[in-house]
């Protein structure tokens, strides 16, 4: 079947289970670089926002920009060398993609950087060839809930997006900016109440409905 359509979809928490492996990783850059400590929650509720968010959040006002930098760069290797080992896919996330495939352009667009999109879709066995194009945050001058991952995934394929689907509120401001309807999955970072306040245009229970929306 002609692909008529393009979608576009967030990577973590929406086809990868990877919430455990981020706060690990932030916790233990806190300690290394003996910052105050933060709580599960705190650091979830960070979760989603481009990396330099988050450390600002996380971090006390006095920091740096270095000192931020810094700090982001000891996540990152956290995450790598140890986070990865607790990342799997979502369930059902393999089954659906491989169906979504057939009928649609599918353009993954993540806040992490190409390295770690790769890394970690390795570890959840998730080939990269399900993915007409990948846009990560080195590609954009501002990650989600900026607009332009999805306007540069657009023009890479020379195709209107239909839906941004992703589990966290930055995916459906991003949509919203970019004109683009919004599915929320729930079951990720942000709650159903987070996810319902920012008014997206479907909300999904699982991943495992898409087959029913889309296909």
């Amino acid at each position: 079947m002609k692909k008529k359509e393009a979608i576009a979809i967030d990577m973590d928490g929406t086809i990868l289970e990877s919430k455990k492996a981020h706060i690990t990783a932030y916790k233990k850059a806190l300690k290394e670089g003996n910052y105050p400590k933060k709580t599960s929650q705190e650091i979830q509720k960070e979760l989603g926002k481009p990396h330099k968010e988050v450390a600002k959040k996380l971090l006390p006002k006095q920091t740096t920009e270095e000192e931020m930098e810094i700090f982001e760069e000891k996540k990152t290797n956290y995450f790598e060398k140890e986070g990865m080992k607790n990342i799997k896919a979502k369930p059902y996330a393999k089954e659906i993609l491989k169906k979504l495939k057939k009928n649609y352009k599918i353009i993954l667009i993540s806040n992490c950087s190409r390295k770690i999109i790769n890394h970690a879709l390795k570890e959840a066995k998730i080939s990269q060839r399900i993915f007409d194009d990948i846009i990560d945050r080195t590609m954009v001058k501002k990650s989600k809930p900026s607009p332009e991952g999805i306007k540069k995934g657009e023009k890479k394929g020379r195709k209107k997006i239909k839906y941004m689907i992703g589990d966290t509120i930055y995916d459906i401001i991003a949509a919203r900016r970019a004109g683009v309807k919004s599915i929320a999955i729930i079951g990720g970072w942000h709650t159903k109440e987070q996810l319902k306040k920012e008014q997206p245009t479907i909300i999904l229970a699982s991943i495992k409905q898409l087959k029913e929306l889309l296909l």
